[in-house]
Parts: C-alpha cells; structure tokens; sequence
C-alpha cells in the first residue's frame, strides 16, 4: 500500500488510521488540507464514513483515534500538520505523529503531550507546545459514535537467512 511521502506527518496518519481503525482518507497537497474532507474511507470495502470536523474551541471534546490538524504557518508554514491523539483529557492530550521532533516513544504511545483548556461555554482549546514557532491547532475530526474499526493487519517483511 502507498501511504504518502514516506516520514512525512500525512503518511504517518494514513498508514496509522489503515492499521488501527482501518480507514484512510483522500489525496492532498498538505497536512492542513485534510480538515475539509468530508468522510474517511473503509480500506477493506472503499465505502464511506462520514467524520465530523470540529474547530479549536468547539464544545466537542476530540478522542482517542481523533485526527488532530494544525493551519499553515508557524514550524508548519507552508504544510500545516497532523497527528492522531492517543489520550485525551480536559487538561492535555497526547498525539502519536512524525517528522516533529526526535523523540524516543519507549514506554510510551504517544510522541508528545499538548495542553488541553476548557473554557467558560464548555470549548476545548489544544494548544501547540511549540508556541509562536510550532503554528495553531485548526481542529480535529471524528469518526462517528459506534464505528467499528477494521484494521488491516500490518506485518513487517523479515529477510530470509
């Protein structure tokens, strides 16, 4: 299967969303662009399932599984960039993602920690760790309650002695 440009933060969430929840989306040009598809796509059958776009700020919580984009600018000028959370609570959330920083994951599911705030009318607000040089949260999208994942295995070729 092609996935993208390979470490690059789109083919990370692609190859991430086929083998977890079994579902990828359609072509694009940047990361921040995948905020306006309308659904996702079944890998085993190509049907569709419809997600849901939520701004930052919205009085919808993201959730584990939730893919998380950011606008253009900032370390992402021209790109923007996505992650898929992993852990999310009203004070961070964790995302899995690539091609940000050199970290090492083990021990652990997630490739950083984001602050998370809940404001007075109920909003979340993920804020970018990175500050003024890492760009803004756009939002996240979300697959619909009760969707049951088919993920395709992923094995990973062995040489033969």
């Amino acid at each position: 299967m092609y996935y993208g440009y390979k470490y690059q933060c789109v083919e990370f969430a692609r190859r991430w969303l086929t083998h977890v929840l079994g579902v990828t989306f359609g072509d694009v040009g940047m990361a921040y662009e995948i905020y306006d598809i309308p659904h996702a796509t079944r890998v085993r059958d190509s049907s569709a399932v419809a997600w849901t776009a939520y701004p930052n700020g919205s009085a919808v919580r993201p959730v584990t599984g939730s893919v998380i984009l950011w606008n253009e600018g900032g370390e992402f000028k021209w790109t923007g960039h996505v992650a898929i959370a992993t852990e999310v609570t009203d004070s961070y959330m964790r995302i899995a993602e690539q091609n940000v920083e050199d970290v090492s994951w083990e021990g652990k599911n997630y490739a950083r920690e984001l602050a998370v705030s809940v404001d007075a009318s109920g909003g979340y607000h993920v804020q970018e760790t990175w500050g003024k040089k890492g760009g803004s949260i756009k939002g996240w999208l979300v697959l619909p309650e009760g969707f049951t994942p088919q993920p395709i295995p992923y094995t990973i070729p062995f040489a033969q002695p």
